[in-house]
């Protein structure tokens, strides 16, 4: 079996995580591709997040399905915990995927028949499948956000990448590491472009598997719009925006050096 290394970092997820640890429990009985390393991460969360954590991993391994590290972190932002779970895993294959399990960790035994000819495979929402499930529940205004962010990511950098903020990934870790290195933005955000990025630097070679991607209603990371109030769509879509620019002139500055 091939050994991985599945991240999760939780803020708040209190309301959310019974049913991802269902699902993972599920995925975890059945699937034979893997042995899995679960890294669960608590990003200071005010609510009982940890607890349901501390719960998951008594009950795992006493089914010993799997391996369960978790971590209580202080609330830093989610690529901030993510990044120090990747330092802190096993195993040389890392996988990371949402707490809210948006898109459903089985894809991952797909991403494994690629990862010896590439050194990252992510998926993405953006690429068009068969069956026209790929953005469930997303809504008008995020799929928006969305195409146009990759429109002006792929514009800007020159890139065929689509989805580079996707935090459903599995990774080399030595690479992965080696990239980590170089991180020089500071907007949490966009971390993870970044770290897309400097794998296109180093001409490391990245595979997207459209992906099935089911929002819930709760979702946080976009807020809910309101006709009246559509400020925090503009203040995301400038934020990113603005970061992107700025990302764009540090990768322009060290290509001149």
């Amino acid at each position: 079996m091939i050994e991985i290394s599945l991240i999760i970092p939780c803020y708040n997820e209190y309301s959310r995580l019974p049913k991802t640890i269902d699902i993972i429990d599920n995925w975890l009985s059945t699937q034979k591709f893997f042995k899995v390393e679960l890294i669960l991460a608590n990003d200071g969360s005010n609510d009982k997040t940890v607890e349901i954590l501390n719960n998951t991993k008594k009950k795992f391994e006493q089914k010993k399905i799997c391996s369960v590290k978790v971590f209580d972190f202080e609330h830093r932002g989610y690529i901030a915990t993510l990044f120090d779970c990747y330092e802190k895993s096993s195993y040389d294959i890392i996988c990371n995927m949402e707490a809210d399990c948006s898109i459903h960790p089985s894809n991952f035994e797909l991403f494994i028949k690629f990862i010896n000819d590439y050194e990252m495979v992510q998926g993405s929402r953006l690429i068009k499948q068969e069956k026209d499930h790929a953005n469930q529940n997303k809504g008008l205004i995020r799929t928006f956000i969305s195409y146009f962010y990759s429109y002006i990511f792929r514009t800007m950098f020159k890139t065929n990448i689509t989805d580079p903020q996707i935090g459903f990934k599995m990774i080399k870790k030595t690479n992965l590491l080696y990239c980590l290195k170089n991180i020089k933005l500071n907007h949490d955000g966009l971390k993870v472009t970044e770290l897309t990025l400097r794998f296109i630097q180093k001409n490391f070679r990245i595979k997207e598997i459209a992906v099935a991607n089911r929002h819930d209603n709760d979702s946080r990371l976009v807020p809910k719009f309101s006709f009246i109030k559509p400020l925090p769509f503009l203040k995301i879509i400038i934020t990113n925006f603005l970061a992107l620019i700025k990302l764009y002139y540090i990768l322009k500055k060290e290509r001149k050096a």
